[in-house]
């Protein structure tokens, strides 16, 4: 059973604290354009291309930051390879258990977690970042059925209830920041 998968992986750091460096970018930038910028229509013009400068940016370091993983299922063992190059080695009795889940609602994304003696971690994206293939789905079956042939438990820990909690924070704070973007604009609109 020597089968092999190549998927790529989001650095997950880069990406949080990227987030947090995007957003405090995007916070005094938009303090600066309210203090300094007083019509209505240069301040809605400069947020919006405060908004595609930061947000492109930030999309191209996340993307930047991705890695190509192969994971090689033997008989005996799980071996996973970071640019062609064996970074980890574990036998099947050495992993406590594994869980496999997708991380957003249109499952373009999904987490693998592997806990030998510690918890690993790995966040595939789609191998063209931007766009999601066929390719990408038949990768993700390929890895759920080299998964199930293995002796591995599949089990959720108290960091797959954590993760699968934040979730739908995702939709909650797109839908948050939709409706804060609209009481700004039609605050500049009617009370300026």
């Amino acid at each position: 059973m020597n089968k092999k998968i190549q998927l790529r992986t989001i650095n997950s750091k880069v990406f949080f604290i990227g987030f947090i460096f995007v957003a405090m970018v995007f916070g005094i930038f938009s303090y600066l354009i309210s203090e300094y910028i007083h019509n209505t229509t240069y301040i809605t013009g400069a947020v919006i291309g405060l908004c595609y400068l930061v947000g492109g940016i930030y999309a191209i370091i996340v993307e930047k930051s991705t890695k190509l993983i192969t994971f090689e299922f033997t008989e005996n063992s799980l071996n996973i390879y970071k640019e062609d190059k064996q970074k980890l080695s574990f036998p099947y009795s050495n992993i406590k258990n594994y869980n496999l889940y997708y991380v957003s609602l249109k499952k373009r994304e999904y987490l693998i977690r592997f806990q030998v003696d510690k918890n690993y971690f790995y966040w595939v994206c789609p191998k063209n970042f931007y766009k999601k293939q066929t390719t990408d789905d038949d990768d993700h079956i390929k890895i759920y059925k080299f998964l199930n042939l293995t002796p591995l438990n599949k089990k959720k820990n108290f960091w797959d209830k954590l993760i699968l909690l934040w979730k739908p924070l995702f939709w909650s704070l797109l839908i948050l920041s939709l409706l804060c973007l609209l009481t700004f604009f039609i605050w500049l609109i009617f009370f300026l």
